[in-house]
């Protein structure tokens, strides 16, 4: 717990400044050294990560990936994705004798799954009007209902969720996650529309901020539940160590998986800052 609280303390303030103060280049920066990390996480499970040629496409594809959204056609997505694969398979049929097509076909299904959806922390902050406001907003739903889930669910908790994935959550802890993630949301939205907004004019819808994180939240356990399946079935307790305490890239990011893609497609459509 002490470590845990410790690189809390060390993350957190410095992950509010890459976002508030530093140029949004700085910010997809980071978002796709968290993707490199977190792909190089998904290959040592799938003991790929000897093998240089996979390592090299993958990486290349997972360093891209925060920029996809700057491709403009879809068109061009399309042929990234085909192009990638193409790649992936043309390493298969070559190193065949010691590749096994499962894992690679495992590899491209999971940086679809994984990898691109959080990159897509990278899309939010491209969204027209404060961009940053959203990556805050998926984060902290994100975050905040693990971190209620975790608290209600250690006091609170009789009923198990998915004992079979994922033994210590429960019931109670996902109604206090969503609780916390409702709450927390709310705050970050009039702390941001305090600071950034008032002097510029816009505001903040609180009702769909609210009504998003409601929806949202529960989806963050579907992601964390995905990556203990995999941990499960791959005999691993962390993905990695680069957050001492927490684990890897892929055990701090698994609750974004939906909760960002998601929160990008809803707000291109219904923007929350207006």
């Amino acid at each position: 717990m002490k470590k845990r609280i410790l690189t809390a303390a060390v993350c957190v303030p410095l992950a509010v400044v890459v976002l508030s103060f530093c140029p949004t280049w700085v910010t997809r920066a980071f978002i796709a050294f968290f993707c490199c990390v977190g792909m190089y996480e998904l290959l040592s499970v799938m003991k790929l990560s000897r093998h240089r040629g996979i390592v090299a496409v993958a990486e290349l594809f997972a360093f891209a990936a925060p920029s996809f959204f700057y491709m403009g056609d879809a068109m061009w997505l399309f042929a990234v994705l085909i192009g990638y694969a193409f790649l992936l398979v043309l390493i298969q049929l070559l190193f065949n004798q010691v590749l096994k097509f499962e894992r690679v076909a495992y590899l491209l299904c999971t940086s679809v799954m994984i990898i691109v959806p959080i990159a897509s922390l990278g899309y939010l902050i491209a969204l027209p009007v404060h961009g940053r406001f959203y990556i805050y907003l998926a984060l902290v739903i994100a975050w905040l209902a693990d971190i209620g889930a975790y608290f209600i669910g250690t006091f609170f908790g009789k009923h198990k969720l998915c004992p079979n994935i994922s033994p210590k959550k429960t019931v109670e802890g996902l109604c206090g996650g969503l609780i916390a993630a409702v709450v927390f949301s709310l705050v970050a939205a009039v702390v941001y529309q305090k600071v950034c907004l008032d002097p510029v004019g816009l505001q903040v819808n609180y009702w769909l901020v609210a009504v998003i994180a409601l929806c949202l939240s529960p989806l963050s356990v579907i992601g964390d539940l995905l990556c203990s399946v995999i941990k499960r079935q791959s005999g691993i307790k962390d993905f990695g160590k680069l957050f001492p305490g927490h684990g890897g890239v892929l055990d701090r990011f698994d609750s974004l998986i939906f909760v960002a893609p998601i929160l990008y497609i809803l707000c291109v459509y219904t923007p929350i800052v207006l």
